[in-house]
Order: structure tokens, then sequence, then C-alpha cells
């Protein structure tokens, strides 16, 4: 955004990752990071990142891709981009952005564990950082070994603050409900992810 000139023109806020891990990276590897614009639309922008080992060859390959909407600075309002065009449409070319949210609400008899967030977890809008959420999902997955890779997706659907969460549990979706039952955020797991972990049905 700084290298661009955009820095005051637009905010970004996450609402939906794909994360699909065919191997994960390890200590002291080398890799290589690619990310471009690969999609627009009015208000939201489609952004995708690659690791790879150098060269693109063996070793890590993580892909994301995320959609982002955009922010006015002044209003804190979703902004148009039509702008952003200039900047980012080589890399986007006319692909247009999917916006729709796709995971179903969770059942009135899904299982639930507590989760506690922390005042560290917060942003400067005092809600809970969009990367934090995935503490309550790595927790689950501590026994899935590394060579397994890993196939998540997350969309994120209301803000929370310092509140005693819950996340509920059904089949391959977990979802991040606060304590009026609003879901905050939630994640699908690939089948296989889910078996590895011994969390899901």
């Amino acid at each position: 955004m700084v290298d661009a000139g955009l820095q005051d023109a637009v905010l970004w806020v996450v609402r939906r990752v794909a994360l699909r891990i065919t191997r994960f990276p390890v200590l002291g590897e080398r890799v290589e990071l690619r990310t471009a614009c690969s999609a627009l639309g009015a208000r939201w922008a489609e952004r995708r990142t690659r690791v790879t080992g150098p060269g693109g060859g063996g070793g890590a390959r993580v892909e994301a891709v995320a959609l982002w909407v955009a922010i006015d600075p002044r209003t804190l309002r979703p902004a148009r981009i039509d702008a952003l065009a200039d900047v980012y449409g080589e890399s986007a070319g006319d692909r247009r952005v999917r916006t729709g949210l796709l995971h179903p609400p969770p059942p009135a008899d899904a299982p639930s564990r507590p989760w506690t967030v922390r005042r560290a977890d917060l942003d400067v809008a005092a809600h809970v950082n969009n990367a934090a959420y995935w503490q309550a999902l790595e927790e689950e997955l501590e026994g899935l070994a590394a060579a397994a890779g890993l196939a998540v997706d997350v969309e994120h659907r209301a803000a929370a603050g310092l509140d005693e969460l819950r996340v509920l549990t059904g089949g391959e979706y977990r979802w991040i409900v606060a304590p009026d039952g609003a879901v905050c955020a939630s994640f699908r797991l690939a089948s296989g992810a889910v078996a590895a972990s011994g969390a899901g049905n």
C-alpha cells in the first residue's frame, strides 16, 4: 500500500481466507513468497499468496486466497475502490471477486467449549484481531503431523471484544460465537485434517 501511495486512501479488513498447506515450512528452511491482487470488486479485493521452496521446487508449499473489504479511513465504512484498478488491474485482470459467505450457521445442539480472549488479542479498534481466531483452531490441530498438510477456510462475520467466547463443533465446521449467540468467525476443515486432529465428529 505504501509503495502504491494508497496508505491514506483505504484500510483493509479481511473477510474470508482459504488456506491450503501441502507441506508446512520448517525452522531454518529458506522460502519464497509471492503475492498479488487476483480479483477486484466495487468494495472488495482478492489477494493470493504462495509460499514455496526456492525456485518453486520442493520444500514448503502454502497457498492462501483472502477476500479483503476496503474501508474508508475517515468514515470507517466500506468504500468504493474504483481508483485501485489503476494500481492492481494488471494482476487482477477482468476477474471479479466473489463476496458471498458460504458456511452454514451452527446447529442448536452443537457441542461447545469456552475460549478466552486476552487483551493482547485485540486490535487498535478493541476487536479480536482476525489472526487471533486461528489460536482456537490451533489447539485442536496440535496432533496433526506437519507432513500431513492442511486445508482450512475461515469466514469472519462479526466483531468480538473481551468476551468469554465459545467454540462450537459440528463435523468439519467450527464456529466461534459471542455470549449472545452471534457467530464471530467460522472454520471449515478438510476431512483429512478433521480426522488427523481427532476433533471432528
